[in-house]
Parts: C-alpha cells; sequence; structure tokens
C-alpha cells in the first residue's frame, strides 16, 4: 500500500444504506475508496468488489469485519462518538486511520476517514503551541509583578491605580499632612572616608531601614536626594493620626541609627525635622514616573530640619499640637527662621509606649546589609499595601 493510497483511505466519503448497511456507490471515489481497501483485503472481497455494479453490492460489515457496527450505533444513538481506528500498513509501518461514522437526516450513514497520524501531529502542535502559549503568558505575568512591583516602590499606591486605569495621575491639594525631612550631619567629610561601594552600601543598608519604618506608619516616603530623606503621611491616602505616625517613624528613625552606630564602622548623625501643613502632590513627568510633593508645608520641614540638632527631631507648633500626650516635647521658644522669621520649635524627647500601635502596619521586611543598589533588589510592599486597605475600611 503506498502513500496516494492512504491519502485516498483519509479523505474520501461513502455513503452506507441505513436499511441494508450496504455501501452505495454513486461516484468514481467511492469507486476509489472501495478499491483501495479491496488491495488490503482477502481476495475474495476485491472480486465482490468488482460486482458493486450487480445486485449485491458490499456490506459493511464485509469492508471491516472486526468493527462491531451495532455498538457503533448504539453510541452514536447516545450522541457519543461513532469513530474506530482501522491500521493499514505502509513500508512496514502502522498507519492508523481514523474513519467516523455519521448518522445523516434521511437515515443513511455517512463514513468519513481521516489520517490519525495527522490528526495526532496535529493534536501534537497544538498542544505544543498550547504550552508555548502558557509559557509566555508566565512570562508576561512574571514581568507585569516585576513591573508591578517596581511602581508600588517608586509611586504611592493610589497613582498606580489611576496610571492602571485612566493612563495619568491628577495632582491634589491636601490642607493637612505631616512632612518629614531628614539629612545627615557632616556627610561629605564622612563620604571622602568610604570607597563608592562602601557608601552606596551604607545608604542603601539606613533607607532600606527609613522605607521599612516609614510604610509600617502608613506614611509615604517620597524621595532621597544624596544623603536626604523626604516622607509625608496623610496623603495620598488621608489619615486622621497622621502627626503622630510619622513622629512615631522619625523616633524608631533615629533609634535604628542610634542601634547601627553601635555595630557599625562608620557613625552616621542625622538631623529630622517635622512640620504639619499644606502640600500639593503629583506624578511629575510622563518618560519617568516620579511622584513629588510641593508647598510651604514641604519648605517648613525643610527648615524645621535645618534648625535641628545632630540626633534630634524638631517639629513646629502646628505638628505638635496634633501630638497626644505620649509624646514627649521639650519647647525651644521662638527660632528665627529665614524667609518665614520667628517660628515656635519643640524637640521630640521620648515617646511612652506606642501610641499608634492599632495603626500600624505588622508586615516585616529583612534587610541585608550584602544587597546592592541595583534593580533586582526591590522590597515587595503589597504586605503593607494589603494589610492598609484593612486598616482603612475598619476606620
Amino acid at each position: 500500500m503506498d502513500l496516494a493510497l492512504l491519502d485516498q483511505l483519509s479523505t474520501l466519503v461513502i455513503i452506507i444504506d441505513a436499511n441494508t448497511y450496504q455501501v452505495k456507490v454513486t461516484n468514481h471515489s467511492a469507486r476509489i475508496f472501495l478499491s483501495s481497501l479491496a488491495h488490503l483485503a482477502e481476495p475474495q472481497l476485491e472480486t465482490r468488489l468488482n460486482q458493486l455494479n450487480h445486485v449485491d453490492p458490499l456490506s459493511f460489515s464485509e469492508l471491516f469485519p472486526d468493527v462491531k457496527l451495532e455498538r457503533l450505533l448504539k453510541r452514536i444513538s447516545k450522541g457519543k462518538s461513532g469513530e474506530f481506528v482501522v491500521n493499514f500498513t505502509i513500508d512496514q509501518l502502522d498507519s492508523p486511520i481514523i474513519f467516523k461514522l455519521k448518522l445523516l437526516q434521511n437515515g443513511d450513514l455517512m463514513l468519513e476517514g481521516s489520517d490519525h497520524s495527522a490528526v495526532r501531529e496535529t493534536e501534537h502542535m497544538l498542544k505544543s503551541y498550547s504550552e508555548l502559549i502558557e509559557k509566555k503568558n508566565r512570562q508576561y505575568k512574571r514581568e507585569q509583578r516585576r513591573v508591578e512591583r517596581l511602581l508600588f516602590n517608586t509611586l504611592p499606591e493610589k497613582c498606580v491605580s489611576q496610571l492602571r486605569q485612566y493612563g495619568r495621575t491628577r495632582p491634589e491639594r491636601f490642607d493637612e499632612v505631616s512632612v518629614l525631612f531628614l539629612d545627615f550631619v557632616g556627610f561629605t567629610e564622612l563620604s571622602q572616608r568610604m570607597s563608592t561601594d562602601t557608601l552606596f552600601s551604607e545608604l542603601n543598608e539606613i533607607f532600606t531601614a527609613f522605607d521599612t519604618i516609614i510604610s509600617q506608619h502608613r506614611c509615604e516616603r517620597i524621595k532621597t536626594i544624596g544623603d536626604a530623606y523626604l516622607a509625608v503621611c496623610g496623603m495620598p491616602d488621608k489619615i486622621k493620626r497622621h502627626a503622630e505616625l510619622i513622629s512615631s517613624a522619625a523616633f524608631k528613625m533615629r533609634a535604628f541609627i542610634n542601634a547601627r552606630n553601635q555595630r557599625s564602622k562608620y557613625e552616621w548623625r542625622c538631623r529630622i525635622g517635622i512640620h504639619t501643613g499644606e502640600v500639593t502632590g503629583g506624578v511629575v513627568g510622563r518618560l519617568k514616573y516620579i511622584y513629588d510633593i510641593f508647598g510651604d508645608g514641604v519648605n517648613t520641614a525643610s527648615r524645621m530640619e535645618s534648625n535641628s540638632k545632630a540626633m534630634h527631631i524638631n517639629m513646629s507648633k502646628q505638628t505638635s499640637l496634633l501630638l497626644s500626650d505620649a509624646y514627649q516635647l521639650k519647647a525651644r521658644g521662638l527660632v528665627d527662621v529665614k524667609g518665614k522669621g520667628p517660628m515656635e520649635m519643640f524637640y521630640l524627647e521620648d515617646i511612652i509606649g506606642e501610641p499608634c500601635a492599632e495603626l500600624l502596619v505588622k508586615a516585616e521586611i529583612q534587610i541585608n546589609p550584602q544587597d546592592s543598589i541595583d534593580e533586582e533588589f526591590m522590597i515587595d510592599f503589597s504586605p503593607f499595601h494589603e494589610q492598609i486597605r484593612k486598616l482603612d475600611d475598619e476606620d
């Protein structure tokens, strides 16, 4: 049996009489089909096939003696498949042909052949394509998660949601938020005593710890400029006790520096300033998204920091009025501020207990001093965002 014969078997169609189950020879294609089968059958079958123009046509059982027609018809009546497979040999290799028996409207049966090896090859190709698509989808989702993590590390969650939905964000004005400004004393001199890698490693560990503390206190790190660190609480998601939360965060940031200095070769000394006032925030740029804040609240927080002492937390009167008695303050009186005149200031000396305990996000981030600042080292803040959403729902 040659390949041309196999093609005839796998593509031609014959009709079988519903009453006699005998083959109806109505065209030349069916004759070729039956003649092809004759080459594979008993010699007497070939003789019978040659007598199809006489009164005794070939029956289904003679064509396929091993196939139980009654069982096939029973399956078809139940709405099941009427398929069966017959193996033909080509060059000593089995080539299975799938035959499908279908019931026509007039009651006759239609028998269709198809190359089982071709079907299997097609199914294999479809499976391969399906697996390839699944792999690409997994890669796409993995990259999507990386982009989202990068966005959450760069922008507030509210801005990320707006970018997803609208492709842009709108600047927003906040009448009362608390701003924290931190700077390191003697940074220029300290940096000259370190190699570039050491300097970045030191800043990486410190700022990563600050990010952890800030996030746990439901604040937003806005940016770092050299050794300066800017954060805010009460925007873009409004929080009533923003002054307490950011003051507690500042107290823990200073405590972290104190503890770190005990084990580090280099001693870092920071000044922290806090002010509560009006701020406008929004995403700046299109090629590189940056969330930034502007306004008198930011400028005044910077003045609070510059008028502070090393390892002290200096705050304005506006912030001090929003703190509970748990925050131990030391009045400094009026201090002349460049561009603003005399302003009343306070040092945060101590905090009794944990006054904001019920508001804190409990998720923790492990800080590894060996981590380097590169695109692969990104903190996953999703646990923080999830807990913040739950706390907001409770409010």
